[in-house]
């Protein structure tokens, strides 16, 4: 997921420069800023009471979707290249905060905040972003066959994510998935 998903990122940018498109990106990542922070809100509010090794748990599965592994697969089959270039902009903002804020709930000393933001912005699909947008901007020709590899590369996330979410499914015990809610 590390090489295939970035490779399907950076392909999404594969498209001619607008300003309505980056309007419209800038519009995406506001609208999952707002998303989190009213996650974050309701998390905190709906699972009071309950014991701090669970509540963590449950806090985090509120705050952030799972909108890149399993999300971006899906928007390319029904949206194809620019709903993936729209829904990695989407991600943005949920990164940066499971990084953060998700990852901090669980520890007692969390690592500082800004190295974990630092971390979030070197992620490969997060690099995908910047150097798609470069393309996109300067419309930098990429030769033929790195372009096909790319494309290639990329149309195996589908696969991978679903593997990989049937492997981990198969490992559960059905009664641990359909556990009733604490409250």
């Amino acid at each position: 997921m590390f090489i295939t998903l970035p490779c399907m990122v950076f392909e999404s940018f594969h498209m001619e420069f607008s300003w309505a498109v980056l309007k419209q990106s800038g519009q995406t990542m506001l609208a999952a800023l707002m998303i989190v922070v009213a996650s974050m809100f309701l998390g905190n509010i709906l699972y009071r009471g309950i014991p701090r090794e669970r509540k963590c748990v449950m806090r985090y599965g509120t705050l952030l979707s799972n909108c890149t592994f399993a999300g971006v697969p899906f928007v390319d089959g029904i949206y194809g290249a620019e709903g993936v270039y729209i829904g990695a902009f989407f991600a943005i903002p949920m990164r940066i905060m499971m990084w953060t804020v998700g990852i901090s709930s669980f520890a007692e000393e969390g690592r500082r905040k800004r190295d974990a933001i630092v971390h979030v912005m070197r992620l490969p699909a997060v690099v995908a972003v910047y150097l798609g947008l470069i393309r996109m901007a300067v419309q930098f020709p990429v030769p033929a066959f790195l372009d096909t590899a790319l494309t290639g590369i990329g149309d195996c996330t589908t696969p991978l994510a679903m593997a990989l979410v049937g492997a981990i499914l198969a490992d559960a015990q059905i009664k641990d998935l359909f556990e009733p809610l604490p409250f």
